[in-house]
């Protein structure tokens, strides 16, 4: 059945409209913004890490010229290191590496060990430096880096 009154164009009684023309409307949502500033606030922490780490593997420091290796002297292997000793042996090695070092402090090691980590604090080159001290196995051996 075809309702020849309704005119050109518009639909007969009992029809529904025709929808309106579909066009997308992008919509942001309420996280497009807090995506947007964790995106550069990212971007800004690695552009100054890769800064931080040019200016420290060029040697724009005054202070130790990176990973430095010794040998701490044990009254018997695994044993305890009294902190004089340990600061006095660190010293060295960064003195050896062509630091001026003053006022190192370290704590006693109660024992020696791979994977025993202390932390000594002094004046390398005029500079106040914390230096990790890595021990590598119970002999003493030790691997060094400026903080």
């Amino acid at each position: 059945m075809y309702d020849t009154t309704a005119g050109a164009g518009h639909p007969s009684p009992g029809w529904p409209p025709a929808p309106a023309p579909w066009t997308p409307v992008p919509q942001r949502g309420p996280g497009t913004a807090l995506a947007v500033v964790s995106l550069v606030a990212s971007l800004l922490a690695l552009l100054g890490v890769l800064l931080l780490g040019g200016f420290l593997l060029l040697g724009g420091s005054g202070g130790p010229s990176g990973t430095l290796t010794g040998q701490a002297t044990l009254a018997r292997t695994g044993g305890p290191l009294a902190g004089q000793d340990l600061s006095s042996t660190v010293s060295t090695v960064i003195a050896n590496d062509g630091g001026d070092v003053t006022g190192m402090r370290c704590p006693a090691t109660p024992r020696v060990d791979q994977g025993v980590v202390t932390v000594c604090h002094g004046a390398i080159s005029g500079e106040t430096w914390a230096v990790v001290v890595f021990f590598e196995d119970p002999t003493g051996r030790f691997t060094l880096s400026p903080l």
